[in-house]
């Protein structure tokens, strides 16, 4: 089906680069989550037991705010993150 030479380090090369993006992702992935974390949070003025923890963000706070704070913070242009990245960690923790 394939013709034998030219295909041989193919599967291999486009393995690695997987490997390369999956260890990338879970860098941007733990940089993200330290950031959150460092943010101050507030407390929450009514108690119910399920919301033990939870933690709040300042009312003046988004999450497009906070995309733009840690995006401008990072280093390196391949450290910053879209959107739908951000969001879904943020909203997960």
């Amino acid at each position: 089906m394939y013709p034998k030479i030219g295909f041989r380090g193919l599967h291999a090369t486009i393995c690695e680069s997987d490997k390369c993006h999956a260890r990338n992702v879970k860098k941007q992935e733990l940089n993200v989550r330290i950031f959150v974390e460092s943010l101050q949070c507030t407390e929450t003025h009514y108690y119910l037991g399920k919301t033990l923890a939870r933690h709040y963000l300042p009312g003046l706070m988004s999450i497009s705010k906070l995309l733009r704070m840690y995006n401008a913070k990072v280093t390196s242009s391949s450290q910053q993150v879209k959107s739908t990245f951000f969001r879904n960690i943020v909203t997960r923790e």
